[in-house]
Parts: C-alpha cells; structure tokens; sequence
C-alpha cells in the first residue's frame, strides 16, 4: 500500500544503521522513537524541539533549517518551542507522522528530564491551533468490511459483501457512519470519503488495496486497531503494554441504520482507538453515531433530510469552490459574513447539505429575518461574536494536552464573553433568537478563574514561569519573594566581596551550566581571598565562586524551581478543569456558530436587498426577479439583469435557447442557487420567491474529462446524466447544460432528446435545459408541461449585444460567428465561417460534391436502398402530421450530412 505513513517509515528504516552516541539522552530519544515506528520524533529540550540522526536528515530541508552537530557526527536540527505548531503543520503535509515528546518536569540539574509523547501529528490529527487560517475540518475515516473470513490483505473489494464507513472531527467530537451493499460496497465506502474529503483513511486490514480508488489518502493499516485484546505497540503515546480501549457504549446510538450492524462498529472502534492513540482520551471524546449521506455529500449529517446533491453538482455551481478551485467566486465565500471559525464551518455544513424539513427551513428564516429588521442587535451580537475565536478548537487542544497558557488565556476571554452574547440574545424582542440562551451557559466560574489566575500575557511556554497573577495564590507570592530576595542578597554579596577583596572590577554573572560567578581581571588572583576556587579561566579574567555564593545561589535556585514547578501546576490544573467540561464547551461552540452564522446571512440579506422565500408544501418554485447571487457579487449593484423563472406550477420542462455568451449557464445555475439558499435557511436574490423543498437537485454544466480515470468529457457527462436518470423523482430539480456536445451533432441530438423525454414523461422531473440543438425546441409540442424560452440577443452591423433577458419562446440561432468575431477571432477566419455557414444553411455541403463524395469518415446513415426501405415501413395511418414533421426535419438532416443534396 503506498501511503504516506508508510514511505516516512521506510525512509526511516533505512537510516536506522546510523546509531547514535550511547548515551542516557539519545538512548531516552530511541526508546521513545521506538513507541511510534515511521513517525518523525520532535524531542524537547529547553526551548527547542530537536530531531536526531536520520529523523534531524529527512526533517531538516522540509523545514528550511541547517543540520548542525553536538558532536561533529551526529546529525540534528531543532525549531522553537514557540513555533512548534506551524513546524508540525509543515512535516504533516510533507507526508509524515510526527510524534512529539514533551519534557514532563522542570530541568533539575542533577538527573535525566523525563519525557513522554503526548501526541503523533498525523493529516487527520493536527490540531491546528487557533488562528492557522484552517478552511474546513480535518477529517479522521475508516472503513471496515464485512465478506468472506480470509487473513489480512487477502480480501478483493469486490468480494466484500458490506462496507461501512465511519467519518470523524476530532476538534468538534462529530463523528458520522453510512452503510453500503453489494458488489461495489468497500470501493463506495473508500470514494465516499475521498467526497468528504478526509484527510486519512484507516482501511480493514483484511482488505487488498489494488481495485480500490488509486487516490485515496490511505494511512498505514495498524492490525492492531482491529482486534479484540490488543494492544497500544507502535501507535504513538500510549503504554505499549496497555490494552487498546473498547468502543463506548454511547458512541453507537440507537439510529437503526447503523446500531445493530457489526460492521459499523467495527469501523467505529478502530477509528476510535487510533484517535486515542494519537491525541490521548481527550482527542477521542467523540458524540453518538450520526447517519452520512452514503455518495459522501459534504459533512452534513442527514438528520431529518437534507436535499441531495452529487459531489459533481456541488462542484459545477461552484458552492464551495469555484471551478478553478479556489474559495474566491464560490457561494460560500460571496455569502460569507461569519466571525467566526466555528460559524464559517457551518455554513459550508448548511450550503453543501441545505434541508428538506420545512419546519427547520422556517425556523433558520425566522431568525435570520429577524435580524434583517434589528439593526441593533444584530451588530451587537456581530461585535461579540468577532472576540470569540475558535472555542471548539480551542477546547479540544485543552482537552488532548496541546494547548498552552496563551490559548488557554484567549479560551478564558472567548469564555467570559458568553453571557455577554446571551444577554444580547435575551434582550432581542422576543422571538427565535432566544434559543440558543441555554446552550450559552458554561461552567460558573470558569472563566473567571483562567483569567484571574493568568497574567494578560502570559510566556508561551508553561515552564518558562511568570504565568500566575500577583496575589493569586499565597504560595506562588512566597517563593517569589523568596527567589526575589536572592536575587538581591546576592547583588549585597557582590558588593560585600569588592569590599573584602578590594577588587573594584570584580562582578556577579551567571552561566547555564557554571551557575552564579564571581568574575575578575586576570592578574589579580593574588589578592583573592583563600575561599575563592576558580571554575573557569578565559583569556582576560577568571570566574570563581564562594561558599558563601554557592549557598545564596542554591537558595535562589530551589525557590525558582519550586516556583517554576508551582506555576506549572497551577496551569495544568486550570487545563485539566476545561477538559472536565469539554461537551458544555462544545455546545456552547456549537450554539455561537448557530448565531454567528444566522447573524452573516441576514448582513448578506439587508446589504443586498435580498428577500425571505415563501416555504410551502407541495411541489413548485417561483423566482421573480432572481439574479446570480456570485455573479452579481462580482458585477456589483445594479448590473445583473434580474429574470423570472416558474418551474412545477404548469410547466415542468423548460428548454432554453439563445446566444453563446448570452447568459444560459449563468440563468440555469442562479436558479439552483437561489434554492439552495433558500433551503439553507437564508433569503434569496430576488424581488420575490416561492417554492416547495426540492429534495435532489442535479446540475450537468461544463465539461472536464477524468484524465486520471480514462474518462473522456462526454463519458464523464454521460456517466452524470445516468446518475440523474436513476436517482430523479418528481420533487428533484435538473438543470442540464448543453447536453450531449460531447459527441457528434447527431448521436448528441439524439440522446438529448431521449433524456430529456425521459425526464418529462416518466421522472416528472423540474428541468431546465440550455441547448444549442434548436431542434429541441419541437419538445414543447410533443411533451406535456414543457415550454420554450429563449435569451435575448440583437445583432446590427455584424456585432451582437446581448440583453441578458430570458423570454418565453424558442431562439433560431446562436450567434456563434458573432461570438466569435468578439473573442478576436482573424477576420479572415470569420468571412470563411459565415461562408461555410450560408452554404450549410442552404443545405449544401462547404466541401463541394466532389468531396462529399469521398469516404472522409464511415457512414452510418443507411443506404439509399435501406433508407427506401425505412420509408415505406412508416405507418402514416398511425402518424400525426407533427411526427412525420420531425421525422421529416430529422431524414433531412441526415441527408445533408451525407452530401446528398440532390437526394
């Protein structure tokens, strides 16, 4: 299996026969090393965390650092404590584990600091800390299997009769399972998270990788995670000898499409355990079970429906990114007005996943409006919600041992700042916003306590001292007077020996390993007291000390340890409490992002006039005036032209036709926008708006191939339009974009006509197709419930303009030369075209008979006598005079095809 956890190992396997120097600090960094086999090992000493050997070797031009050498053989190189995070981010994404050791007491002097590994950073378990600028979740998976019993590595995909999938975020505690069946279950399971985009996939180990997706992020297979009774050899910070934890009873729920299936659990604890592997029992303290959208649609849960979109659909309307792949030109980020990171990642939640529960549509449109029309409180609640941060993650890092004093001082504010954000809440006239009140309430005093404990500003480092506030704790004001007080007896004891020496220059300095000294010019050692012993000579001085020196600075040094230590206590105490109440912490992140999200879409909602969709039941929708919600953000106000669109209240099928470059695309995608926000809860761009939940919606716009997957444009488009042909009922909305160009003109009209029948006659679906194949325009004669429509185009000169204006009725032509003529295309290229096009307007070929003639590609149009035959088998009796028109239409066609004008 090529993994990235895998290569870090073999990379690191291969230096192994590089030992290092046998002494108690590397043989402490092996053994620790030896806990967590292909990971990289940052290794604190002081204030830097150190690589050796070949780790210091792999790690060091990842890192932009210098390798360096204690003893001119030994490889290493170290980054600062401070900056351990983006460090850490950096390796991760190079494709390496990284295990950490932290030094778990203060530095004495006199014995080995002991260290422990507190967590492996992996894709799935960097907790990025507050402030790294992180777009979505880091998402954890496994997939486990249910088929034949065979030893590991033995089972096809294909012969696994069930999969599941179980998807975790270990900063918020979510975690999601969907089932699968048959033939195809583990290669669905493993494409579905590649869907949500997890960052690691843990796979059943009994599982051969080879038929599976070649671009899965595969972890490492870890057997252990699978079984019952094993143990915590080789998974990072845990007690080799320890068992491996149980799944908790709670985590299953009682949901009956994942509870009693034994695959699932199966999935669920291996998940679990290598959370807890990696990040301790903080990192795995996951919710209950929720179901996931089995095609891998976003990160949503299904809860009490959601409205279905392919992963396809989502790309091509752009909602979370743009085509290019950027967040810049997506709907996400037009309607994003969050101030926080929790909130921002609800909306993605609500965008990619809108529901279909009427009940839930109104209640989110309820708050939203109303705070359309409370300007006051909805910049207070704005103003609060910018000082909160990141609280779930923030929690989380306290939870798993990673946060240090500064996040745990921002937690404390973003803390104290939740009354203030429930008051607002409260003294809102009364209505939806007073909701999330109770879910605002955390622990009493728990905020009051990190920050009144911890200085404004405290050092990064926990050990590095100075955290706790003056007067907080009697024992802490103690030792510091009493370090303090040292300090300046021994500036007394500098002066007493200046005066017993008679040494002016002599003077008090301080070494890391010498300690405290007495320095003089060299030369005046005659004149030194016999209590003087030299510990080092320079060029021009020496250093001594005195028993009475050594005394001072042994008082100095235990009471500054013991501070040191205390502090550090305090501190771990005050983590220790937040951790206790992580779930309330939790919520209350959860309850903000509500807020923070509804608060963002009624700013978006009043800066652009947007209004608040009608919700009713039944089936149909009805925009006026609805614009491009990115497009107009782009164009700025008043220069998108608004358009009508009615879909399901007498007319299901609308096919429109117009100019290249005319706005087709662009009024087939603001249509799905527009319900997409409305069944996100938000108000829409429109001067009115009605409708019905959908419950799918399928967009076919653009075109791309899947190099990768051998899968050209018009497979790819065929393999979309047989989703939707499948999964389609006549509550879904289809929006096609010029369906069938992927092929020849007449295999393309042919299947666009035959799926867009399908779609009428037996799905009853709400369509919009855009098309330059006028011949469809016939559709709305021959299907129930269809209509024409057409964008508006005028041309004069030569030149087109376009209106933007969707219009009922049929276009006759596309512009196409003209189109081209705006692109730049030569002129000279442009008199050739509008030639070849009158001589095929007029049904003649641009080749000349003697070239239409020649066998320039197989025919596949019958022969003349097969054609004759063709003809006389029609029974006109049972023929309306508006079939034999379009069979006409369609003979005629084939015909000036083949060159057979004459025919």
């Amino acid at each position: 299996m090529s993994t990235s956890a895998g290569r870090a190992r073999g990379e690191a396997r291969a230096g192994e026969a590089e030992a290092l120097p046998a002494t108690p600090l590397f043989a402490q960094y092996e053994a620790l090393r030896a806990r967590c086999p292909g990971a990289l090992l940052l290794f604190r000493l002081g204030d830097f965390f150190e690589l050796f050997g070949r780790d210091a070797q792999m790690a060091a031009p990842l890192l932009g650092l210098v390798l360096t050498s204690r003893d001119g053989r030994t490889p290493m190189c170290g980054v600062p404590a401070v900056a351990l995070e983006e460090h850490l981010a950096a390796l991760v994404r190079a494709g390496h584990r990284v295990a950490v050791a932290e030094q778990m007491e203060a530095p004495s002097g006199r014995s080995l600091v002991r260290r422990a590994i507190v967590r492996v950073a992996a894709p799935s378990t960097l907790l990025a800390p507050e402030g790294a600028g992180e777009e979505g979740v880091r998402l954890a998976a496994a997939v486990a299997v249910a088929g034949e019993e065979c030893e590991e590595g033995a089972l096809s995909p294909e012969r696994a009769r069930e999969a599941a999938l179980v998807v975790a975020d270990p900063a918020s505690g979510e975690v999601r399972a969907a089932r699968f069946e048959g033939p195809e279950a583990a290669v669905r399971a493993v494409r579905a998270a590649q869907q949500v985009e997890a960052a690691e996939i843990l796979l059943d180990p009994v599982l051969m990788p080879e038929g599976l997706p070649a671009t899965a992020p595969l972890a490492a297979p870890w057997p252990d995670l699978w079984r019952d009774g094993a143990r915590g050899q080789g998974l990072g910070g845990v007690d080799e000898d320890a068992p491996l934890p149980d799944l908790p009873a709670h985590l299953l729920g009682e949901d009956p499409a994942l509870a009693p299936w034994p695959v699932v659990a199966r999935a669920a604890r291996a998940l679990y355990r290598y959370l807890w592997a990696s990040l301790g029992e903080g990192g795995a303290r996951l919710g209950r079970l929720e179901a996931l959208a089995p095609d891998g649609q976003g990160w949503a849960p299904l809860g009490s429906g959601v409205l279905r979109m392919e992963p396809a659909t989502l790309r091509q309307l752009e909602v979370t990114r743009s085509l290019s792949g950027s967040l810049r030109g997506s709907l996400w980020a037009t309607v994003d007005r969050t101030r926080t990171p929790m909130g921002r990642r609800l909306l993605r939640a609500w965008l990619e996943a809108p529901s279909t529960d009427r009940g839930l549509i109104l209640s989110r449109q309820e708050a939203v409006a109303a705070l359309v029309a409370d300007d006051g409180t909805r910049d207070a609640l704005a103003g609060l919600l910018a000082q909160l941060g990141d609280l779930e993650r923030l929690a989380t890092r306290a939870a798993t041992g990673a946060m240090g004093p500064r996040e745990l001082v921002r937690l404390g504010r973003a803390l104290a700042c939740l009354p203030l954000l429930a008051a607002a809440l409260r003294a809102a006239p009364p209505g939806p916003l007073r909701a999330w009140d109770e879910a605002l309430a955390v622990p009493e005093g728990l905020a009051e306590a990190i920050l009144e404990t911890l200085v404004d500003d405290p050092p990064f480092s926990p050990r590095e001292g100075g955290l706790v506030r003056a007067g907080r704790d009697p024992e802490v004001d103690r030792l510091r007077a009493l370090a303090a007080g040292g300090r300046q007896a021994l500036s007394a004891l500098e002066e007493e020996e200046r005066a017993r020496t008679g040494v002016r220059g002599l003077k008090l300095g301080y070494h890391r390993k010498l300690g405290y000294y007495l320095e003089v010019a060299r030369g005046r050692a005659e004149r030194l007291p016999e209590d003087f012993r030299l510990v080092q000579g320079m060029a021009g001085a020496e250093r001594y000390t005195t028993p009475a020196l050594e005394a001072h600075a042994a008082a100095v040094a235990q009471a500054q340890g013991r501070l040191a230590d205390l502090e550090y206590e305090i501190f771990l105490d005050l983590r220790r409490r937040v951790a206790a109440h992580l779930e309330r912490v939790r919520a209350a992140a959860r309850a903000v992002a509500e807020v923070d999200v509804r608060v963002g879409l009624a700013e978006v909602a009043r800066a652009g006039g947007w209004v608040r969709p009608e919700i009713v039941p039944g089936r149909g929708i009805s925009l006026r005036a609805a614009r491009h919600p990115v497009v107009e953000a782009a164009l700025g106000p008043g220069a998108f032209v608004p358009n009508d669109a009615e879909l399901g209240l007498g007319t299901d099928l609308w096919v429109v036709t117009g100019p290249n470059m005319g706005g087709k695309s662009t009024y087939l995608r603001q249509v799905a926008l527009c319900v997409i926000l409305a069944q996100a809860g938000s108000f829409v761009p429109a001067r009115s708006a009605r409708l019905a939940p959908v419950d799918r919606l399928f967009a076919r716009i653009g075109a791309g191939d899947d190099l990768a997957g051998g899968q050209s444009t018009f497979m790819v488009e065929m393999a979309e339009v047989a989703a939707i042909l499948r999964s389609a009922t006549s509550r879904s909305l289809v929006v096609l974009d010029e369906l069938g160009r992927g092929t020849a003109t007449f295999d393309g009209l042919a299947l666009a006509w035959a799926v867009i029948e399908h779609l009428a006659e037996r799905v009853h679906a709400l369509t919009l197709v855009a098309t330059h194949y006028h011949e469809l325009i016939a559709l709305a004669d021959r299907l129930p419930r269809a209509a024409n429509a057409s964008v508006q185009a005028v041309e004069a000169g030569g030149e087109v303009r376009f209106l933007r204006r969707v219009v009922p009725g049929g276009a006759d032509r596309s512009y196409g030369v003209a189109v081209a003529r705006l692109a730049g295309v030569p002129a000279p290229v442009l008199r050739r075209a509008e030639a070849i096009l009158a001589e095929l307007e007029a049904g003649r070929s641009p080749a000349g008979e003697a070239a239409a003639a020649g066998p320039v590609q197989a025919r596949l149009m019958p022969a003349p006598d097969s054609l004759r035959q063709e003809i006389l088998a029609l029974d006109l009796g049972r023929t309306s005079p508006l079939d034999a028109l379009v069979y006409l239409t369609a003979l005629q066609e084939r015909l000036r095809r083949e060159g057979g004008q004459g025919a």
